[in-house]
């Protein structure tokens, strides 16, 4: 058997799984994080980033149905229950900007379609997150790398003042539509495809306390860079800091058409390198 042939046998078993699993997302492991032409290092065999960070809920409506803007800043450093990431002192941050619907009744809140989570890298030596109110807390900062866009649903369970369970699940979806720069997301050698992978976001959210009234003891400079008003304080369900703390993975997307469009893709790469090789 040739190797074209055998290229386009796979390409064909590709396109059928395609087309008969769409129903499941299956998660990618073992792929890449390079940030060598950044100023940083090559991180290979990712599974899952962690990440830690705060968010800045504001609801508007009458109740017990509420509409919320939610604003949040993250640090991660760290992949795989604990591994360093190759930063080279650097630091790989986030910003993610977010709407959805709060229902009282329900006890649940949900994200709309359309929200972002950007990712951002600095070099050693230019690192500032959590140093100034500036551009959101410096998770804003550095070199952009890419832009996740929000999917519709997803979402967590709340207290009764509309705060977030204590440390309660919170999930989010995203689907990855810009990479500034090529090489630094990777899977099995190449660049992740943009509208192909899905990025899925676990977290434990609890009240951030420390911005309650008489016990203020959060950074003046986070609440500024967050709320934009120096001395906010939490005041559920209207707004209030929310702590967080998970991981971020990636998987495939569960959408059919794109993923037969992947296979048919492969399919044809199989049979024109055939066809080549007979002319």
């Amino acid at each position: 058997m040739t190797r074209n042939r055998l290229a386009a046998l796979i390409s064909t078993a590709v396109a059928v799984t395609a087309f008969s699993s769409f129903a499941s997302a299956t998660q990618i492991t073992n792929w890449n994080l390079d940030l060598t032409g950044q100023g940083g290092g090559n991180t290979t065999g990712i599974s899952n980033l962690a990440f830690n960070g705060e968010s800045f809920v504001q609801n508007t409506g009458a109740g017990p149905v509420y509409s919320f803007n939610d604003l949040g800043v993250f640090n991660i450093n760290q992949y795989n229950g604990g591994l360093s990431l190759k930063l080279n002192g650097g630091e790989l941050t986030a910003v993610f900007k977010g709407t959805g619907t709060t229902n009282l009744t329900t006890g649940a809140f949900t994200f709309n379609a359309g929200g972002s989570l950007d990712f951002y890298y600095q070099a050693l030596g230019s690192a500032n997150y959590g140093t100034t109110a500036a551009n959101y807390y410096g998770a804003g900062d550095g070199t952009h790398i890419a832009t996740f866009t929000q999917l519709a649903g997803y979402g967590g369970a709340i207290n009764p003042d509309g705060t977030p369970a204590a440390n309660g699940v919170v999930t989010a979806g995203f689907t990855l539509t810009n990479e500034p720069i090529a090489g630094i997301w990777k899977y099995l050698g190449v660049d992740l495809p943009l509208y192909l992978t899905l990025g899925f976001v676990t977290t434990n959210a609890s009240q951030d306390n420390s911005a309650n009234s008489g016990t203020y003891t959060i950074d003046p400079n986070l609440v500024l860079a967050l709320s934009g008003a120096a001395g906010t304080t939490n005041n559920a369900p209207s707004h209030f800091f929310v702590n967080n703390g998970g991981q971020f993975k990636l998987e495939t997307v569960p959408e059919p058409a794109t993923l037969a469009l992947l296979g048919i893709g492969l399919l044809g790469m199989g049979v024109g390198g055939m066809r080549r090789r007979k002319a």
